[in-house]
């Protein structure tokens, strides 16, 4: 996956004039993960640079100027070229007056959108394809995400995309056990998936860590404690470091098809103070135990 990103030298403009940088720093930073080209367009670009250098003393203008002069690195290109940026913007503008705006509507009802075409654009705008924030670019990029058909690659890809969860590192053979099947239930893992990692932030904020059925009732998707204890000792607490254990008994219920019990996701909202898992520090984390069938003992 290769994806294009228009930038708007007009828009950028402004944005230095105005001291706000920061937005398009911010979805610079979060693409940082994935192989992907920048195009900008010829318009303002002397002007960019003037005034780039005028304000080299502001923080987010020294970030985009570093941006700007990396040329091909860690998987980024950035190039001026006009006509490729008005080939990429023609073909957005069809995308952007012929695709849904709803991510959910698109997943769960099939509305259109082109999962396979990876063009994007860092401006203001209704399109899921105009992105300006991270909530925006994590929504089409959670589409882009229902086109991986290989467990696999789909698996390095949730791992990359929702960097504020962090996945156990047998999430992959749990998604084998689903009952009803990875393909058929990719759309919801990745909405899921999606809905934990902007959700789950807010409520742990708003305090206190709430308790898990309190977490759960304030999800927009059905999410609950399990309420069998010896389930939860048994198949729901993950082992770690120092003989400490994670108790992973929240999760998301995605929908039932037919008379099969309804898939899961299993997962610790906020992680214990002290928690090591393989060296690493997990306290506050958003951990993903299993992608899986419904637990049992």
């Amino acid at each position: 996956m290769i994806i294009d990103i228009l930038l708007d030298t007009q828009n950028i403009l402004a944005d230095i004039q105005r001291s706000e940088m920061a937005s398009i720093n911010n979805v610079i930073d979060c693409a940082s993960e994935f192989e992907r080209n920048y195009i900008l367009d010829e318009t303002c670009i002397s002007r960019v640079y003037e005034e780039l250098y005028k304000r080299r003393h502001e923080e987010e203008c020294r970030i985009f100027s570093k941006f700007l002069d990396r040329n091909k690195r860690n998987s980024c290109s950035v190039s001026i070229e006009q006509a490729e940026y008005d080939r990429v913007n023609k073909r957005l503008s069809k995308l952007n007056k012929e695709e849904e705006r709803d991510i959910e509507a698109i997943l769960y009802k099939g509305l259109y959108f082109k999962k396979d075409e990876y063009k994007l654009a860092i401006c203001q705008g209704e399109s899921l394809r105009q992105i300006m924030c991270e909530d925006d670019f994590y929504q089409v990029m959670t589409l882009f995400g229902d086109g991986i058909n290989d467990l696999s690659k789909f698996t390095n890809y949730i791992n990359k995309l929702y960097n504020k969860l962090v996945f156990d590192t047998d999430i992959e053979d749990s998604m084998k056990r689903l009952e009803a099947g990875f393909q058929v239930r990719r759309h919801e893992i990745l909405y899921h998936l999606y809905c934990i990692q902007k959700e789950i932030p807010n409520i742990i904020q708003q305090g206190a860590v709430p308790d898990n059925q309190s977490i759960g009732n304030q999800m927009s998707i059905a999410c609950s404690p399990e309420r069998n204890r010896k389930l939860v000792d048994k198949i729901l607490t993950k082992k770690v470091d120092y003989d400490k254990k994670l108790v992973c008994e929240l999760h998301t219920k995605m929908n039932k098809i037919g008379g099969r019990i309804p898939d899961r996701i299993y997962f610790c909202a906020s992680v214990p103070k002290d928690t090591v898992l393989n060296g690493q520090n997990l306290e506050g984390k958003i951990y993903i135990y299993k992608i899986t069938k419904h637990a049992k003992l």
